[in-house]
């Protein structure tokens, strides 16, 4: 009877996105603080927009994360519950950084936009 694998590195790897949970709420925190720090810098204008687009990325894999399963795969139906499922402490990790990123979006656009 062949030995069962050890489950000890998906342990591993849940703690460590787990702890990168964390990091990013920190991160999320720290960005919010230099918000106003941000503001000062920067001149109305596309340029400044355009800076804050790449923080919109773990929201839209966020959002499609399904999709991109359903992909790896090989194109079986997958539901975003189903995700969650499979993959809870990667999914935590994407949520944490989405919304730790549309927070400091929207502290800097709101430091931006309403100075003082």
């Amino acid at each position: 009877m062949p030995a069962q694998p050890s489950p000890t590195p998906l342990i591993v790897t849940d703690f460590v996105f787990l702890l990168l949970a964390v990091g990013t709420v920190v991160l999320a925190v720290l960005g919010v603080r230099r918000s106003r720090r941000w503001a000062d810098r920067r001149r109305p204008g596309p340029a400044a927009v355009a800076r804050l687009a790449p923080y919109l990325l773990p929201l839209a894999l966020m959002l499609t994360l399904h999709r991109a399963v359903s992909f790896l795969y090989r194109g079986q139906d997958i539901s975003w519950l189903q995700t969650v499922y499979l993959y809870p402490a990667f999914t935590v990790l994407l949520a944490a950084g989405a919304l730790a990123c549309l927070v400091v979006v929207a502290a800097r656009l709101i430091r931006w936009t309403h100075p003082g």
